[in-house]
């Protein structure tokens, strides 16, 4: 998974910049993914996506 990778190069990184910069990428790649799974749930079982929203 890109997330993982990226957080082991971050931990890697003896840059504080570059670090940085590993460290965002990796939780924008995390967002990613869970925007991913939740179009996927919706797509695939629509009725219960909506019976069981919060809002």
């Amino acid at each position: 998974m890109v997330t993982i990778l990226v957080q082991e190069r971050a931990d890697e990184e003896k840059d504080p910049h570059k670090k940085k910069i590993f460290l965002t990428l990796a939780k924008e790649e995390k967002s990613h993914c869970v925007l991913l799974e939740n179009i996927s749930n919706f797509v695939s079982q629509p009725d219960n996506w909506l019976e069981n929203s919060e809002w």
